[in-house]
């Protein structure tokens, strides 16, 4: 093995949270892995779609990712519910003025812009073979 392999090993290995030997273990046994059997079955079938060659440490990690995205998610629409609350309450209060969102809408929409990017790469992830 190269300096530039075991590195690259190294690398994805402590991203995924897991040891070099463990990530090789779990490349190897990983479903759609060269020589695995079940392979063939899966290649072709939506079941083994965007799962073919992903470990178990690689499905951990984007499971905790999309489980941090739904947190990110929940505490946007906790916000914009806050900011629409206030808007109606401004307008059933009687205020003869356009009432629009204030001003803090524009950084919540920033942050749903960002969380729904992160979620749509944690999907990709997922789904190319």
């Amino acid at each position: 093995m190269s300096a530039e392999e075991e590195l690259a090993l190294q690398v994805r290995a402590g991203a995924l949270g897991v040891s070099v030997p463990r990530l090789l273990v779990e490349a190897a046994l990983a479903d759609g892995a060269p020589g695995d059997p079940r392979a063939s079955k899966t290649a072709g079938s939506a079941a083994g779609a965007g799962t073919r060659g992903v470990t178990p440490g690689e499905r951990a990690a984007l499971a905790r990712e999309l489980l941090a995205v739904r947190q990110l998610l929940l505490g946007v629409t906790n916000n914009v519910n806050q900011l629409t609350r206030r808007a109606n309450a401004a307008a059933a209060a009687g205020s003869r003025a356009v009432v629009d969102l204030p001003e803090g809408a524009g950084p919540a929409l920033a942050v749903v812009r960002r969380v729904t990017q992160r979620l749509d790469v944690a999907v990709q992830t997922l789904i190319e073979p």
